[in-house]
């Protein structure tokens, strides 16, 4: 599985008592791949165009849907190893080893990161149904000492993964910052070594920057791929800045689908425009200041202490908010959460 897909699967992976990713959220999966400059470089690795490439990614996974795998998987990471990748690979006339040469050392410890997380996850599970029990037998006893160690071990592994994976991705620009300290560990340092290590710094940040820009480019524009899957109205003068059409919340049960918007009006105008759109939700301007109208709301509501029906109850929020520069319009006003029923 390439890079973009673990990014992906954790986006859209849920527990087992959760719901599975809708087909629209398979859909906005598909959009923001077509997106990924991973997949052209796996395309080139594979030697086939990034057409042929993303044209087979795209009817696999339509027909894995069809099939029902995507939506008896317990999440879409499993889903891609058992039937996406197989089925891809089979239509490009590749096999899977040179899908595996095709992955850089980053790539196969995530991968590896993923197995680990999901055998942790399992084990949590079956010792918290043990635990739960008022009264153990002595054999049962020895079976959550026996579990406890166990995720002791894959715990203790995850942590050199993250380890090996921190390795891989400092920079050059960490890799120099590095080595000026371990030069001058025992002395202090120059001026000059104090201008680089700023320099160095900054073009780091910058970096990350970028990264992050791009990131929130292709979750806006999947986003507008996925506008009318919005049962809400959408404020015209707004601008979706991310879409998460399947999450899950554990013992809560799925949380419904939210997308948030940015918009140059101020709150005020962006509350008068839903309080007359949704005339029938209810209505609260919380300690923070933001505005919230809920289809339900809870007596004394308030998100942190009624966090279940906030997630679960279609609510549009608004807040003032100046955005952050590079990542939303100059012009930013206005936040808006929009979570809505399908």
């Amino acid at each position: 599985m390439n890079k973009l897909a673990l990014l992906l699967t954790a986006l859209l992976s849920v527990p087992a008592a959760a719901e599975v990713p809708s087909r629209a959220a398979i859909e906005m999966m598909v959009a923001m791949a077509q997106q990924s400059e991973e997949f052209s470089g796996t395309a080139a690795c594979l030697g086939v165009s990034p057409e042929k490439y993303f044209d087979s990614y795209r009817r696999t996974v339509d027909l894995c849907y069809r099939d029902q795998q995507v939506r008896r998987a317990v999440d879409f990471a499993s889903a891609f190893e058992d039937c996406v990748e197989p089925g891809m690979l089979q239509r490009l006339a590749r096999t899977r080893a040179q899908a595996e040469a095709c992955r850089s050392p980053e790539e196969k410890l995530m991968e590896q990161a993923g197995v680990l997380e999901r055998q942790v996850q399992s084990l949590r599970s079956e010792y918290g149904l043990l635990n739960e029990k008022r009264t153990l037998s002595a054999a049962e006893m020895r079976q959550l000492e026996s579990l406890d160690r166990r995720i002791a071990a894959l715990e203790e592994q995850q942590y050199r993964l993250e380890d090996q994976l921190a390795e891989i991705n400092r920079d050059e620009y960490q890799r120099e910052m590095d080595a000026i300290l371990a030069v001058s560990a025992d002395a202090e340092l120059s001026e000059a070594q104090r201008r680089r290590l700023l320099v160095l710094a900054e073009a780091k940040m910058d970096g990350h920057q970028q990264e992050l820009v791009m990131t929130m480019r292709r979750l806006s524009e999947a986003g507008r791929a996925s506008l009318q899957q919005i049962t809400l109205p959408v404020y015209e003068n707004s601008q979706i800045m991310a879409h998460a059409m399947d999450m899950g919340l554990g013992d809560w049960g799925g949380q419904l689908p939210a997308a948030t918007f940015v918009s140059s009006d101020t709150p005020e105008q962006v509350l008068a425009f839903y309080r007359q759109q949704l005339p029938d939700f209810h209505y609260k301007q919380l300690e923070g200041g933001e505005h919230i109208l809920m289809e339900t709301m809870p007596e004394r509501f308030g998100i942190l202490s009624h966090m279940q029906e906030y997630y679960s109850t279609p609510h549009v929020l608004i807040r003032a908010d100046q955005g952050q520069p590079g990542l939303t319009p100059k012009d930013t006003r206005s936040f808006i959460e929009i979570s809505y029923r399908r």
